[in-house]
C-alpha cells in the first residue's frame, strides 16, 4: 500500500496547483506586418550604370508614421568577390554600381522601430562590364587593318562596342584571322584573349582589351626548334562550349601557328610551350606540315587529330599531355580512310560540332575532303583515345562546281547540312543517303565574309551570317535553321541584326569577367 499511498499524495498536489488561478498578462494586441513586394529574384548590371529599385511595402496597420521605420540594403559576396557592406538606408535603392564584377546578395531589411521586428527580402546581383559577356567579332576595315568588335549582351539587350584594338598600346595587325578566348579558369593567369592577325597575333586584357608588345607567343615558346619566321598563332583549342563561357579542359592547351606547326602546354604547370608536336616521335627534329583544324569534341578533351599536309593524313596525340603525333591505322572494311595516299583527297576544311549520330554525346568532328577529281567528300567522326569513323558521304559531281567556288563552309550540328557561300550566294547541301540535295538558301544583296553554325551558346538551331560592302559596311544576321528535315529553310530574326561593322571574319562566344 506504500506505493499507491504516495502516488495517490501526487496526483492530489497536481489537482489542486492545477485549479490555481492564472494571474498572468495575457493582454494580446496586433503587431504591424510588413510585406515586401517587387523586388525581383536576380538582377544583372553593368558596372558602370545605377541600381535602382523601389520595393512595393505593404503595412498591415498605418504606415503614416515614415520615422517609424529604418532600412538597410547590404551587398554580400564571397570567394573573389568578397564584400560585406551596407550600400543603402533608404526605403528605395539608387546605388552607382562600383564593386568588381561578379555575383552578390543583396538583402534588404525594414525595422519597425516600435517592436523591434525585423522584415527581409534579398535577390542575386549579378554585377558585369560591357565586355563580359557577348560575341567577339574580328574583321579588317578598308586598309586591311584588323578590328575587333564586340555584341555586348546584358539580359535581351545588345550593345555593339567597336574599335577594341585602337589605342590600346599595340602596333595595328593587318589581315585579320581569328579571335579566341581561352574560357574562365580557377588560375586566371591562364586566361587569354587572343587577336590573331597575318601580320601578328597579341593576347589582350579580356575586359580592357589593352594589350603590350611583348605579349606574343614567341615570348611563351622555348623551343629548340629553329623558324625562319615568326611563328603567328592561327588557333587555339579547346574553344569555349558553353553559354556560361567553359571549356571542354581547363589543364590544356593546343596552338597552331601559320608556320603550320602545333604546340602543347599543360597549364598545371605554367603556360610555357616547348618544342613542336607535328613529329613522329619525341626524338625526332623532322616535323610536318599542319593544317589549321584541330579536330576534338567540343565538350570532352582527352586525345585531338590534327592533318598531316604534307603526307595527307589524319595523325593522333600519342596521350593526354602530347608530345608527338601518332598516325592513325586503317581497317580493310572502314568507311573512310584516315591517310588519304591511296584514295587522293585532301583537307578543305574541318569544323567540330554538336552532332551527336553513333551515341557521340560529346560531338562529332567533320572534315571535307577534295579528290584529285575536284569532287568533294565528307567525313564524320569521333575523336576518342580510339577515334570512330561515324560516317561517309560522297558528294554528288553534279554539285562540284558550285563547291569548287566556294569560299566558306559551315557543318550544321542539328541537321545533315553543309553550308557553303559563293559570292553573295548561301547554299545548303543536305548529305543525308538517298536525300541528296542542294539548295539555295538565301542570295544577299552583299558578299558573304561569315558563316558561323552556333555551337558554345547552347543554341545548335542558331547560324550567323556576315556580309560587307563598301557602302553599308558590315552587317551580321542571326537566322535560326528550321527543325523540320523535309526542308532547308531558315528564319531570320528580325529584332537582332548588327550593322556598320567591319568586314567580318569570325566570331566567337566570350562569358567570362576576365
Amino acid at each position: 500500500m506504500k506505493y499507491i499511498i504516495n502516488w495517490s499524495l501526487i496526483l492530489s498536489l497536481l489537482f489542486i496547483f492545477g485549479c490555481t488561478r492564472d494571474l498572468g498578462n495575457y493582454n494580446y494586441k496586433d503587431i504591424n506586418e510588413i510585406s515586401i513586394e517587387e523586388i525581383p529574384s536576380q538582377y544583372a548590371i553593368y558596372k558602370v550604370d545605377t541600381l535602382n529599385i523601389r520595393p512595393e511595402l505593404h503595412f498591415s496597420m498605418d504606415d503614416s508614421k515614415s520615422n517609424q521605420y529604418n532600412y538597410e540594403w547590404k551587398v554580400v559576396g564571397s570567394g573573389t568577390s568578397a564584400i560585406d557592406e551596407v550600400i543603402g538606408t533608404t526605403r528605395e535603392l539608387n546605388y552607382p554600381v562600383d564593386i568588381e564584377p561578379g555575383a552578390y546578395t543583396v538583402y534588404y531589411k525594414v525595422l519597425d522601430t516600435e517592436t523591434d521586428l525585423i522584415w527581409k527580402s534579398s535577390f542575386i546581383l549579378n554585377v558585369t562590364t560591357e565586355t563580359t559577356t557577348g560575341f567577339l567579332l574580328v574583321g579588317e576595315n578598308e586598309n586591311k587593318e584588323v578590328e575587333v568588335e564586340m555584341i555586348s549582351m546584358l539580359n535581351s539587350d545588345t550593345l555593339i562596342l567597336k574599335d577594341l584594338m585602337h589605342e590600346n598600346g599595340l602596333p595595328r595587325i593587318k589581315g585579320a584571322v581569328n579571335i579566341v578566348h581561352t574560357g574562365g579558369y580557377f588560375n586566371p593567369t591562364n586566361i587569354r584573349l587572343w587577336v590573331m592577325g597575318e601580320t601578328g597575333a597579341y593576347y589582350v586584357n579580356s575586359s580592357t582589351f589593352i594589350g603590350d608588345s611583348q605579349n606574343t607567343f614567341q615570348n611563351m615558346s622555348f623551343t629548340t626548334f629553329p623558324s625562319n619566321r615568326e611563328r603567328i598563332p592561327v588557333e587555339i583549342a579547346p574553344h569555349v562550349a558553353s553559354n556560361s563561357g567553359g571549356t571542354a579542359s581547363s589543364s590544356y592547351r593546343v596552338v597552331l601557328t601559320n608556320t603550320g606547326d602545333a604546340f602543347f602546354c599543360n597549364l598545371n604547370m605554367g603556360e610555357v610551350y616547348g618544342n613542336p608536336i607535328n613529329r613522329s616521335s619525341a626524338n625526332s627534329t623532322e616535323t610536318f606540315q599542319i593544317s589549321k583544324y584541330i579536330f576534338y569534341p567540343p565538350g570532352l578533351w582527352s586525345r585531338f587529330i590534327l592533318y598531316d599536309s604534307d603526307s595527307d593524313r589524319f595523325v593522333i596525340s600519342n596521350g593526354l599531355t602530347a608530345t608527338f603525333m601518332n598516325n592513325l591505322a586503317d581497317g580493310p572494311s572502314d568507311i573512310f580512310p584516315w591517310n588519304q595516299s591511296e584514295v587522293k583527297r585532301k583537307l578543305i576544311h574541318g569544323e567540330n560540332t554538336r552532332n551527336t549520330d553513333g551515341g557521340s554525346n560529346n560531338g562529332n568532328s567533320f572534315a571535307l575532303m577534295r579528290d584529285e577529281g575536284r569532287d568533294f567528300h565528307i567525313y564524320k567522326f569521333y575523336v576518342t583515345t580510339s577515334p570512330e569513323k561515324r560516317g561517309y558521304y560522297p558528294i554528288k559531281s553534279e554539285y562540284s562546281s558550285l563547291l569548287n567556288q566556294a569560299s566558306l563552309f559551315a557543318f550544321s550540328s542539328s541537321r545533315s547540312l553543309l553550308f557553303y557561300s559563293v559570292g553573295n550566294k548561301l547554299y545548303a547541301y543536305d548529305y543525308n543517303r538517298n536525300n541528296e540535295r542542294n539548295v539555295l538558301v538565301k542570295e544577299f544583296e552583299e558578299e558573304i565574309t561569315l558563316l558561323n553554325c552556333d555551337i558554345q551558346t547552347g543554341n545548335y538551331f542558331d547560324i550567323y551570317v556576315g556580309t560587307y560592302s563598301e557602302q553599308k559596311k558590315g552587317t551580321l544576321r542571326k537566322f535560326i535553321l528550321s527543325q523540320n528535315p523535309n526542308t532547308i529553310n531558315m528564319e531570320e530574326t528580325a529584332d537582332l541584326g548588327w550593322t556598320d561593322l567591319s568586314k567580318l571574319k569570325k566570331m566567337y562566344w566570350k562569358n567570362s569577367n576576365d
